[in-house]
This record gives C-alpha cells, sequence and structure tokens, in this order.
C-alpha cells in the first residue's frame, strides 16, 4: 500500500487592505448578528420561554410560602371556631 502526503490545494482568497478594514469587528456589528441569531434559533424561543414560566412559578411559590406563613394560624383558627372543614375567602 503506498501513501502519498501531499496536502489537498485550497485556494485561500487574498484581500486588499480596504477589504480587510470592512471586516472588521464592530459594536454595531455585534448587536446586529446577535439580534439576527436570537430571531432564527428556535432553541433562544423555548429557552426564553421556559426561563419566563420558571421565574412566574417561583415567584408564585415564594408569594404562597410567604402568605400561607403569616396567615395559617389565623385561618386555622377560624375554621376549628366555625367547624367547617374548609374557608374561602371572597373580596370584591
Amino acid at each position: 500500500m503506498n501513501t502519498v502526503d501531499s496536502s489537498p490545494s485550497i485556494a485561500v482568497p487574498t484581500l486588499t487592505a480596504d477589504e480587510v478594514a470592512r471586516l472588521r469587528v464592530t459594536s454595531t456589528r455585534v448587536v446586529r448578528s446577535e439580534w439576527r441569531k436570537t430571531f432564527s434559533v428556535r432553541s433562544t424561543w423555548i429557552t426564553l420561554g421556559l426561563a419566563v414560566l420558571f421565574h412566574i412559578g417561583i415567584g408564585s411559590a415564594i408569594a404562597w410560602s410567604t402568605a400561607n406563613a403569616r396567615y395559617n394560624a389565623y385561618f386555622r383558627r377560624l375554621i376549628e371556631r366555625t367547624g367547617y372543614a374548609d374557608l374561602l375567602l371572597l373580596d370584591k
């Protein structure tokens, strides 16, 4: 078996100084490319949606936990005093 150690020839384009200057990275170009990526990649929207749901869920759990710790004893006594199995409060 015979092997040859030669690299395949690849055409490398040469750029002029003006063309190189136009290709530099700027803040505007970075923001523009990230904006395009945000709207074109599906996983970005899925991740964003999951993050919003996670924040709503965590916020609701913390709010419920805080209210439960604050008012649970009061409502327990009210339920025991009235003899009801449960209590539902409605406000206008």
